[in-house]
């Protein structure tokens, strides 16, 4: 919804599946690092100077051809950032970036979220790595990566390949 000051006229913007949201109570907050490290214990909270995250939840209700239909969702997760520009990206060496993972997990009729801590190696010059995410829910993933894309304006196939035999063929 658009409200310009002193208007009395107001624009719809939002819709879903192309059908216009007729009552919405929305709203997104931002997770600073600070109440991060109180909601998330034992979790290595991103030092992130880019990126962005918090929570989100909707109440939303829309018509269409099958009648009205309402869409809900409580402490959903974003995240938002810059990208770095081409000539930022090494075309060598490696780095090793540490930070956190937040999810909702619906597990045996339980909703909650979870959170754990994430590392990821690269390589950049090979344009693979590896990932780990420990903490989890209880668990512990990893897998190796490998991409043509690692960012925008490089041709690559549709989807990065992922796989744990390492290195891009």
């Amino acid at each position: 919804m658009v409200v310009s000051p002193g208007a009395t006229q107001r624009i719809q913007l939002s819709t879903v599946n192309g059908q216009r949201v007729a009552n919405s109570n929305t709203f997104m907050v931002n997770v600073p690092r600070d109440v991060a490290r109180q909601i998330l214990p034992n979790t290595t909270i991103c030092e992130c100077e880019y990126t962005r995250w918090g929570f989100w939840s909707t109440d939303a209700e829309r018509s269409g051809q099958d009648g009205t239909r309402s869409d809900r969702g409580h402490l959903m997760t974003w995240v938002a950032g810059q990208l770095p520009n081409k000539g930022e990206v090494p075309q060598s060496g490696t780095a090793t970036y540490t930070g956190h993972v937040v999810a909702n997990v619906s597990n045996a009729g339980s909703q909650y979220i979870a959170s754990g801590n994430l590392t990821n190696n690269v390589n950049f010059g090979q344009r693979s790595g590896t990932a780990q995410v420990t903490g989890f829910d209880g668990a512990d993933y990893r897998g190796a990566w490998c991409s043509t894309a690692m960012i925008p304006g490089i041709s690559a196939p549709a989807s990065p390949a992922m796989s744990a035999a390492g290195p891009c063929s």
